[in-house]
């Protein structure tokens, strides 16, 4: 199967979601510069959910948002002391532009660098919040304080 990105690049409405991603790119840059990252998060939601649409998989968004619940939790951890608005958006201007370009194959490696950004920064998360990645009891199950601790910091979205 064809990615996402390939198939918005693809896509004949393809102007329509550069005009979506512009608009959104520039809502981002006014969160990143009021450092505001909760909106900010919201606005990269907003962004892959656009992509799904586009491509032509318009529910995808609902069964990736219910599939990355600890991923969202962990990005929660790292967004945005870690992961910076300013690198995030540099990797959203590369797709967009690549999408711009007609260039899928461009598009498709600037998707998978920025989604694989999470693995630059998994050891440092695990360093600074070692509870939450406590390996599990002999019943399988985390310490209370690290499933509080997880849960407390889920992103309202």
């Amino acid at each position: 199967m064809r990615s996402a990105i390939k198939r918005a690049v693809e896509n004949p409405r393809r102007a329509d979601l550069l005009a979506v991603f512009k608009g959104e790119l520039a809502v981002q840059e006014t969160f990143a510069s009021i450092a505001d990252d909760r909106r900010f998060f919201k606005s990269d939601e907003l962004f892959h959910q656009h992509i799904a649409s586009h491509a032509g998989f318009p529910g995808l968004w609902a069964d990736i948002s219910a599939a990355k619940l600890h991923m969202d939790r962990f990005r929660f951890l790292s967004f945005p002391r870690l992961d910076s608005m300013s690198v995030v958006l540099g990797q959203h201007r590369r797709i967009v532009d690549a999408l711009e370009q007609a260039e899928a194959l461009a598009a498709e490696e600037a998707m998978r660098m920025h989604l694989r950004r999470i693995f630059e920064v998994l050891e440092i998360v695990q360093q600074r919040y070692p509870h939450y990645f406590e390996a599990p009891t002999s019943t399988g199950k985390r310490t209370e304080a690290a499933a509080v601790g997880l849960a407390e910091r889920q992103p309202i979205v």
